[in-house]
């Protein structure tokens, strides 16, 4: 869809809002955001079997580290810019 975009084959087109951050800092083509939509009850998740409890305490133990040592904020505002949204604590579970 982006190159359709900046190919001029769309005329607009609709992301997730990371993704457009992302967009509009790399392309060489100006974009501008005309509407923008506050989604911050959605958190992205990684699905895991549940016959693989051990890899699921592997990745809810490298995301919390990363989160803790400022990793995640600094790979966010390299890469999407802006402030960081709150996240999930450890003891987040989904509503679905």
């Amino acid at each position: 869809m982006q190159i359709a975009l900046l190919s001029g084959q769309l005329d607009a087109a609709f992301y997730d809002g990371g993704l457009a951050a992302i967009y509009m800092k790399e392309a060489t083509t100006p974009l501008h955001i005309v509407v923008s939509i506050p989604n911050t009850d959605q958190p992205a998740g990684l699905g895991i079997a549940k016959d693989r409890p051990e890899l699921l305490k592997a990745v809810n133990k490298a995301a919390g580290d990363i989160i803790a040592d400022g990793t995640y904020a600094k790979i966010y505002k390299d890469t999407i810019g802006g402030d960081v949204p709150e996240l999930p604590g450890a003891d987040f579970k989904p509503a679905r």
